[in-house]
């Protein structure tokens, strides 16, 4: 799975907001999730000291007649490519036989070293492109099959074979010095192998636990999914633009000890408790289907679009891409009229656990009201960090985040609202985790909706 979070440039805000305009649609998070791939492997083997029948001199000519000579390095060079793909959920897997190098070297100990490294640096250099081709598109000729590698560090004739269903060559290198001290290179290739010499490298290493190199996967197809975000912010700090707490819903707030510190919910039916404490403050939330009203998306309120789109790719030389499937939620933070006070839990006590359905204490009194704050850059990261850290689509993700925002309600005193696209909604009283359902969904939606992308007044996030 590749991803990408949203990176710096988004703006954060916790200052007098009036009439923000809308942003426009900027894009949080990205990632691809493979559904197809190829991955190259290369397994190599080795064997030292083996005795291999090569060409020899005789008195049919100089490299007439078969013979046995030792040889310091055997090598066993297995090309494979793996086929993955993704569906439901399972990975089906494929291999394709790439054909077989062998190759027989005697040279000195420090060239054989030298050779060794170099073998394997060019292992770890192929791609897994390069894998729709017969040996990894290696040929005979060029490096680390080239002649002068192979005659420069032997110490006597050195041979190459290539295996494949379609055909077994084997190719010999001579290195012959003059006495003027030239070097000359005979390279010879046998269509048909003179000698069984390729069967011999491959028994010779038949019984050596291989060592696997592998190349980075090379997508074929993926999935990318996109969330983009559009915001309204508008917010003031008249106490008098403050949502009433609606009809159902109930808020309390107290004072306890410091060293205490819980969560609790409870859901019966279409009821919901919820209680979170810490940090020497208790927030308590009774959530009833409850009707929102329309007119609180105008007065004080954070306006918030998320669009998950996925596009299915096929890459490559017949590349193609359509649309897999979109995914819109809307969201509106209302900030609210303060939670009830109740008495402070005296040092040494702890705060009376209730039920959802018995009956919540009468609201006597209620805290002073607070100046609506957000954090902008840190809602948005937030959600960035579950959505490249979670790998379950978006659309399952967003409406949790919303809902109870780890981060960007900086005052207290919300009410947060999902509108799906199945034309329902749900309100959660944060930090609480409790929620229920809103009534009116249909009409609030819709005025939600409408107003995502309005521009108001002069103002600007900064």
């Amino acid at each position: 799975m590749l991803g990408r979070r949203l990176g710096a440039g988004f703006l954060c805000t916790s200052a007098l907001l009036l009439g923000s305009p809308s942003s426009a649609a900027e894009e949080i998070y990205r990632r691809a999730v493979v559904l197809e791939d190829a991955v190259g492997r290369v397994e190599l083997r080795e064997a030292f000291g083996a005795r291999l029948t090569v060409l020899g001199p005789c008195a049919a000519g100089p490299h007439a007649c078969p013979e046995t000579r030792p040889y310091d390095y055997v090598a066993r060079l297995d090309f494979l490519v793996e086929h993955r793909s993704r569906s439901d959920g399972a990975i089906a897997r494929s291999r394709s036989d790439r054909g077989t190098i062998l190759l027989a070297l005697a040279a000195r100990p420090a060239d054989l070293v030298s050779y060794r490294d170099l073998l394997e640096a060019d292992v770890g250099r192929l791609a897994a492109e390069a894998f729709a081709q017969p040996f990894a598109g290696w040929e005979v000729g060029d490096p680390p099959l080239d002649v002068r590698q192979f005659a420069l560090r032997s110490e006597g004739e050195s041979w190459v074979c290539l295996r494949s269903e379609q055909r077994v060559a084997a190719t010999s290198f001579h290195r012959l010095e003059r006495e003027d001290e030239a070097i000359r290179i005979a390279q010879t290739t046998y269509d048909d192998p003179p000698t069984p010499i390729c069967d011999e490298m491959a028994s010779a290493t038949e019984g050596a636990a291989p060592r696997v190199f592998e190349t980075m996967p090379s997508p074929a197809r993926v999935l990318e999914l996109v969330v983009e975000h559009q915001d309204v912010i508008r917010l003031d700090d008249d106490p008098s633009t403050l949502l009433p707490v609606p009809q159902g819903i109930l808020v309390y707030r107290q004072e306890v000890p410091a060293r205490i510190g819980r969560e609790f919910n409870e859901f019966r039916e279409e009821n919901a408790y919820g209680e979170v404490v810490r940090g020497g403050r208790r927030t308590v939330g009774f959530a009833r289907p409850a009707s929102i009203p329309l007119d609180a998306l105008d007065r004080n309120a954070w306006l918030h679009r998320f669009t998950a789109r996925a596009l299915d790719r096929r890459l490559g030389r017949n590349s193609r891409q359509q649309a897999a499937g979109r995914f819109d939620l809307h969201v509106a933070y209302l900030p609210v009229a303060p939670a009830c006070r109740l008495e402070p839990v005296p040092e040494g006590g702890e705060p009376a656990l209730w039920a959802v359905l018995k009956d919540p204490p009468p609201c006597r009194e209620r805290w002073p009201p607070s100046f609506p704050s957000v954090a902008r850059e840190r809602l948005l990261e937030a959600i960035a960090a579950v959505l490249e850290r979670d790998a379950r689509p978006p659309a399952d993700l967003l409406e949790e985040l919303v809902l109870e925002p780890a981060a960007g309600l900086e005052s207290e005193d919300w009410i947060a609202v999902a509108c799906r696209e199945d034309g329902t909604a749900a309100y959660s009283i944060p930090p609480t985790h409790a929620r229920a359902r809103v009534v009116n969904a249909g009409l609030f939606c819709g005025a939600l909706a409408s107003r995502v992308g309005e521009t108001r007044g002069a103002a600007t996030v900064e």
